[in-house]
């Protein structure tokens, strides 16, 4: 099960402490500090990964499909529904979306 306002699920808990050196239980994402810390190393080291494999800097769609459908999840058809949800926000707080 996803938890927490980020919706975190217990496998990027997981990818979280190896990459950190932590120990982070699921159940302390209901934290909202702690969420964003697992959010912020997830993606940080799932965007530098994306970074060597394509030369690339991932942009606001990368991160948000990786987040939405893990480290590939910028490839993968079933993530662009969840970009297009998060585009709308950061067009609405008047963020770019790229």
């Amino acid at each position: 099960n996803a938890l927490g306002c980020l919706q975190i699920w217990a496998c990027v808990v997981q990818d979280v402490n190896r990459v950190s050196n932590t120990t982070i239980q699921h159940s302390d994402v209901y934290d909202r500090d702690i969420a964003e810390y697992c959010c912020y190393v997830y993606l940080w080291h799932y965007g530098r990964a994306y970074t060597r494999r394509t030369g690339k800097t991932p942009t606001y769609e990368v991160y948000a499909r990786m987040w939405n459908g893990g480290p590939k999840g910028y490839s993968k058809e079933a993530t662009k529904a969840y970009w297009s949800k998060v585009k709308k926000q950061l067009t609405i707080t008047g963020r770019t979306s790229t």
